[in-house]
């Protein structure tokens, strides 16, 4: 007779439940187009990954590192790659001339996860001066010249400080320039033409554009300030008629637009005697 104990085992054993482990995907390589870009470039990210289980789907998360929101990524069943872009508008922090960016990326297949990090540098452009314009070329003293700044920065996020030397030996005038503006505008006056003498005189204006990164650009204009001769306005005698030895006094108005000029007077009193001056 057969034992019907040892026939029914095998049977018994092939019923038995069995836990079935998920194998977790496992992210093979990262790698980045470039491992140092400009700042407000991309970077292209391409991401390789396993998984022992051919039927599982999985999804990506990528945080680029730079305070954007975590990208979430979806993909069909067998995929096992994928390449994603992405733009640094700026090397933040400021104050610095590049900054590091860690980019996590996350692989999970609805159970279980793999992640891994790789790293980009992002380097800042310093701002271009691309135009100084005045107004005109050519004021008279204690007139004002105008004069138009164009510069270019990549970094779309960038604070900018404009700083102008006149030239004239008056304090430089420092300006700090909305985010995004490109152009900026200023003013001076010249109380005077300072050329001693010579009639007109050329000054420099020097001016400077710095980012908040360090990054900076000079260049510079010539403004040309003429004198501008005084006018007498009005003679005025006490008497028009007086006795022989007697003494007349006589009263002079006369304007000058420059503020700074000196001022020497000369008289001719038509009867020989030497001018007084």
């Amino acid at each position: 007779m057969r034992d019907s104990h040892h026939v029914l085992q095998p049977a018994l054993e092939a019923l038995e439940p069995r836990l079935l482990l998920n194998a977790a995907p496992e992210i093979v390589s990262l790698e980045l187009s470039a491992s140092a870009i400009d700042e407000n470039a991309s970077v292209t990210l391409t991401t390789t990954f396993t998984d022992e289980d051919p039927g599982d789907t999985h999804f990506a998360t990528i945080d680029w590192g730079d305070g954007t929101d975590v990208e979430t990524i979806f993909f069909a069943v067998g995929t096992r790659d994928f390449s994603r872009d992405h733009q640094y508008l700026d090397d933040d922090p400021t104050g610095t001339a590049s900054d590091p960016y860690t980019i996590t990326v996350t692989i999970n297949d609805g159970t279980d996860s793999d992640t891994d990090t790789v790293g980009v540098t992002v380097d800042n452009v310093a701002p271009a001066i691309t135009g100084l314009s005045l107004d005109s070329p050519a004021i008279d003293e204690n007139g004002t010249a105008n004069l138009t700044i164009d510069f270019d920065d990549p970094g779309t996020m960038d604070a900018h400080t404009v700083q102008i030397d006149w030239g004239d030996g008056s304090a430089a005038d420092v300006f700090a320039i909305t985010v995004g503006e490109r152009t900026f505008q200023a003013g001076h006056q010249y109380l005077d033409d300072g050329s001693g003498g010579a009639g007109s005189a050329d000054y420099t204006i020097s001016v400077s554009v710095t980012d908040d990164d360090t990054g900076s650009d000079s260049d510079s204009t010539t403004v040309t300030v003429n004198n501008v001769a005084p006018a007498i306005t009005g003679l005025l005698l006490d008497f028009s008629v007086i006795d022989e030895d007697g003494s007349v006094n006589l009263s002079a108005d006369f304007t000058d637009p420059g503020t700074l000029d000196e001022h020497t007077v000369e008289i001719d009193w038509g009867d020989g005697s030497a001018a007084d001056v």
